[in-house]
């Protein structure tokens, strides 16, 4: 559907365990009308841009935290913890954001 799922446990502490699941719906176009339905229980949100692509931090990465914002259910008007995230650091010859 356009959407891959992680799903990780991690043992935050000695009586405490994590079920991350991460969605990463790979920013296309084509899913935009879907994207509701990944945010519906989200806890926060990870936006990832490509740092050797400007547009890909000025365009998309907005578009999508708009989305993201505009979208979510979220109770009592409480805000999301957003991060973003610049990806492919290892290309340094090509590192166009700084």
């Amino acid at each position: 559907i356009g959407a891959d799922l992680a799903i990780q446990k991690i043992q935050y502490d000695p009586n405490t365990i994590v079920h991350l699941h991460i969605w990463d719906i790979a920013g296309e176009e084509r899913f935009g009308g879907m994207t509701q339905l990944f945010y519906k229980e989200a806890a926060g949100c990870l936006i990832v841009f490509d740092i050797t692509t400007p547009v890909s931090l000025t365009n998309s990465a907005a578009k999508w935290k708009d989305d993201f914002d505009k979208k979510l259910d979220i109770h009592e008007n409480n805000q999301m913890p957003c991060l973003l995230i610049g990806n492919k650091c290892d290309l340094i010859k090509y590192i166009l954001i700084k």
